[in-house]
């Protein structure tokens, strides 16, 4: 991964507004224990069926610069106060994600397809796909 990486929140609800100002979004390596904040909430809300990026060329830039985004494996955490949702992807064999980890590329990105779908397992949630930032995965 790199500079160009991002990560993409979708609002799966028909009409409920999210608003993003309490949200949190932080990346842990794949065996780390300790966050590293990509986004701290801000103005947005996310209305229904609606996209937010974070990163590379997204609503949101990183907080601090540079993506710290693994290739080989890592932890992602959306929190609201608790944990919110997670995902574990690669080597990742820490405390963050859901059942087992999603698979990894190094040149697509991987997405639950379809859009929201959340079995808390992330292997079966997740799919390795070509990259669909602000739309639809396919």
């Amino acid at each position: 991964m790199g500079s160009s990486d991002w990560v993409e929140l979708y609002n799966p609800t028909g009409c409920d507004d999210v608003d993003l100002s309490t949200y949190e979004l932080v990346y842990r390596s794949a065996t780390g224990t300790s966050d590293t904040p990509l986004f701290a909430g801000d103005d947005t809300t996310l209305g229904g069926g609606e996209f937010f990026v974070i990163g590379a060329g997204g609503d949101a830039p990183f907080t601090g610069g540079p993506s710290p985004l693994g290739a080989a494996g890592g932890q992602l955490a959306l929190k609201d106060g608790g944990s919110v949702d997670e995902v574990a992807y690669g080597s990742a064999n820490g405390s963050i994600g859901e059942g087992d980890p999603a698979p990894t590329t190094s040149t697509d990105s991987i997405q639950r397809i379809p859009d929201g779908t959340d079995t808390d397992d992330n292997a079966a949630d997740f799919q390795v796909s070509s990259p669909t930032k602000g739309s639809p995965n396919e």
